[in-house]
């Protein structure tokens, strides 16, 4: 498993870094390119020597570095254990600044029967990028079979302040809740991981274990089994889906639900408000805040406004310094067309976590509905810095500043260098085509 991962990141983090510097083809940088695509096809032996002539053209230390982590990879494919965790540490020291092999040396570390050291080496990579969750993921993963609970949920929080939404930190911290047996909180995130994603496996089999295990509805286990099985009809979870589901429907005929159609469980926004108290009293802020939303979310489908209002002012009241609930608050309100707090809580959230580039284009597009274009032209600009360099962010960048005349120029800016980062991009030629169609002075001062 740990093997899989490490594979999968830096596979993908080297073809992005080759193809967002702009470079045309050279020649001097065949190996280099050939040897990343035959590693990223499977073609081990292939890259092996490819990478190995990348690494004698010595065409830059970046691009060595690049060719040393294949190299890695490579020969951790090939069990050639040694060689790959020489290769790791050429990268790294060639490049400090490239995340990418000292993630990948962690995972070889941990799979060796190394997890202190590889400990240390997953911590230095989640320092030096800090928009990744994947080092802290894997972290997470380590701090659980150690079973230090706290570690985990340090790390998974540090996670979710990167990708508030991401399926897969939401389905860890949903584990991490069963493991206190708050199942409440559990279903909760594991609904919200799939808001996010409707087809994330481990959230739709773990929901289906949740639904299995802790409620007397055998409907909504069975259904999600069910959806399981489409997304992941082989593996040992697979099997397991299997084995469950002939209970299950003998179950879910013996229940005879009068409507004739089960409904998914729901936890009312009354529950949810009294698991959301006890969790703040025992000190668990975060998870308080979660179930506190979470309630408010289902207020508002049982038409409860009493009952929203408290869950919202306690929510508010967890939310004082911490930069993800204020970014979950500000979310809420500009879904619900409301400008003023919408701002409010976005900007305290990116003064308390400066370098969120969610947070600051969530901001800017809030700004842009209050018509506060000062607000969001900045925030624009900060968003740019933290992630310049990935395709979908600057797409968004672009289409964002787009929607207003007073933002064209930096639209234009944004097209531009999104036409020429992403050439291959099935976007491009709609980013060409809006530099020629904005107004003249949008296309002065590119970067």
């Amino acid at each position: 498993m740990a093997q899989i991962r490490w594979h999968g990141l830096a596979t993908a983090a080297m073809v992005a870094l080759l193809l967002g510097a702009g470079c045309g083809p050279q020649p001097n940088r065949a190996a280099l390119q050939e040897g990343l695509r035959a590693l990223d096809s499977g073609q081990y032996a292939q890259s092996l020597r490819l990478l190995q002539r990348a690494v004698q053209d010595n065409t830059s230390r970046e691009d060595t570095a690049l060719a040393y982590n294949g190299l890695g990879i490579a020969y951790g494919r090939l069990q050639q254990n040694d060689q790959a965790r020489r290769a790791f540490e050429n990268a790294a020291r060639l490049n400090p600044r490239l995340v990418e092999p000292v993630y990948n040396l962690g995972v070889l570390q941990f799979a060796a029967g190394q997890p202190a050291e590889a400990l240390i080496s997953l911590e230095k990579a989640a320092l030096l990028d800090t928009h990744t969750t994947r080092p802290l993921e894997f972290l997470a993963q380590i701090y659980r079979q150690r079973q230090e609970w706290d570690e985990v949920r340090r790390v998974l929080t540090a996670a979710q302040a990167r990708a508030p939404q991401a399926p897969s930190v939401l389905t860890a911290l949903a584990l991490l809740e069963l493991q206190t047996n708050n199942v409440i909180g559990a279903q909760a995130l594991l609904q919200r991981a799939l808001e996010h994603d409707a087809h994330y496996p481990p959230a739709v089999f773990n929901l289906a274990v949740v639904h299995q295990r802790h409620t007397l509805n055998p409907e909504p286990a069975l259904n999600n089994f069910k959806d399981y099985l489409g997304l992941v009809p082989a593996g040992p979870q697979a099997d397991q889906a299997r084995r469950a589901l002939p209970r299950l429907v003998q179950a879910a005929r013996a229940a005879q639900p009068p409507s004739g159609v089960a409904e998914p469980l729901r936890v009312s926004a009354q529950e949810l408000l009294e698991n959301a108290g006890k969790l703040e009293r025992a000190g668990r802020r975060e998870a308080a805040f979660n179930n506190y939303l979470r309630a408010v979310h289902e207020a508002e489908r049982a038409a409860q406004s009493q009952v929203l209002s408290l869950a919202l002012r306690k929510a508010e009241s967890l939310a004082v310094n911490d930069a993800r609930a204020n970014y979950e608050l500000g979310i809420y309100y500009a879904e619900h067309k409301q400008s003023e707090p919408a701002l409010i809580f976005l900007k305290k959230a990116v003064s308390l976590k400066d370098d969120w580039f969610d947070a600051h284009l969530a901001l800017a597009q809030a700004a842009l509905l209050a018509q506060e274009l000062d607000t969001a032209r900045v925030s624009v600009r900060q968003a740019d810095r933290y992630r310049p360099d990935q395709a979908d962010a600057l797409w968004h960048l672009a289409r964002l500043c787009d929607q207003q005349a007073a933002l064209h120029d930096l639209a234009a800016q944004f097209y531009a260098r999104f036409a020429k980062a992403y050439p291959a991009d099935a976007r491009s030629a709609t980013a060409r085509a809006r530099v020629r169609a904005l107004p003249a002075q949008g296309r002065t001062n590119q970067r």
